[in-house]
Order: C-alpha cells, then sequence, then structure tokens
C-alpha cells in the first residue's frame, strides 16, 4: 500500500555548491504542540549526502539498513537501476545504497536527468526489496520532483519479503 503525500512530511531540498565540501547542517528547531504552543528550542544535524539533481529526479529513502533497490522505467521503455546505472537519455542512478547487504549507512537512492534533458513521456517508478537483510518491516518514501512539482509516496516492504516489487509511481513529464 503506497499512498501519495502526507500532511506531517515536509521536504526540503538544499543545493550546496559542490566546492563546498559540506557533509552535515545543524538546525534549531522548537517542538510546537497540537494548540500552538512552542517549546524549548532543539539542536538537530543533519547529514548531507550529495545527490543529482535535475527537471526529473526519484529518490528513494528507507528506515532500515537493507538492499532496497530503485527502478525508473524512461520514456523510450529503458530501465535505470543498479545493473543499468546510466540510460542513453542521459539519465543516471547516482546513488546505490547497501549493495549486497554492505552497510553504507545512507539508506537512500537516486536517478536523476540533469536540467533541460528528461526526455518527454510517461515514466514508471518501481522499488524492490532486494534482499531482506534486517529481517524487519522496512518503511520507504520516493520522492518525485517533476520539474517543480514533488509528490511524495509512501510504503512498506514486510520481513521476508525479498525479491518483491512495489510500482510506486507512474507520471507523465
Amino acid at each position: 500500500a503506497v499512498e501519495a503525500g502526507a500532511p506531517d512530511l515536509y521536504e526540503i531540498e538544499l543545493r550546496i555548491p559542490t566546492h563546498l565540501d559540506v557533509t552535515s547542517l545543524t538546525v534549531r528547531v522548537p517542538p510546537i504542540d497540537e494548540n500552538g504552543n512552542v517549546g524549548e528550542y532543539r539542536t538537530v544535524t543533519f547529514r548531507i549526502i550529495p545527490s543529482g539533481v535535475g527537471d526529473v529526479k526519484v529518490t528513494l529513502s528507507f528506515d532500515q539498513s537493507t538492499d532496497l533497490d530503485l527502478h525508473v522505467v524512461e520514456p523510450s521503455g529503458f530501465e535505470i537501476n543498479y545493473m543499468a546505472r546510466t540510460s542513453p537519455s542521459g539519465g543516471e542512478l547516482d546513488l546505490d545504497s547497501n549493495s549486497g547487504c554492505v552497510m553504507d549507512d545512507i539508506n537512500n537512492e537516486n536517478v536523476f536527468w540533469a536540467e533541460g534533458t528528461a526526455p518527454s513521456g510517461t515514466y514508471v517508478v518501481r522499488v524492490e526489496n532486494f534482499t531482506d537483510c534486517v529481517g524487519e518491516r522496512v518503511n520507504y518514501t520516493v520522492s518525485v520532483t517533476n520539474d517543480t512539482e514533488v509528490s511524495v509516496f509512501r510504503g512498506a516492504f514486510e520481513a521476508g519479503t525479498s525479491g518483491e516489487v512495489h510500482e510506486v509511481a507512474t507520471f507523465e513529464h
């Protein structure tokens, strides 16, 4: 079961020039209760994971250190994934996390087309539970950036479902 969007989820895209070599971002945020009361500020540090950006970008993130794989079928029918990391049209899988259960603590995968290069037509996004490395339920989020529109989809794989594939989204560019 994959649902589009969520009222409690906020996506933030931060573009940092590569010459700055930033690896983390620290922010101070206050908790706010259901009545709008602001609590004491807390410091939160986020790890920055570099990935490509463009007119079309599909990012998979997941909450367990396991081997999920992102598959994106472009309009020509070519499928970008861990076995075919670049397409003839210029699409690229530039982040492939936890391959073969070798954990990298990133838990993200990313496919993108550089600005102005994404072909027009229908795209299909799939997530594969390649190897169930943890033996637990794995929740995932897929963010699809299509020009200026961002769509978010959530789903999960139950324990013991290695090889299962979910079709998450179909969209037109």
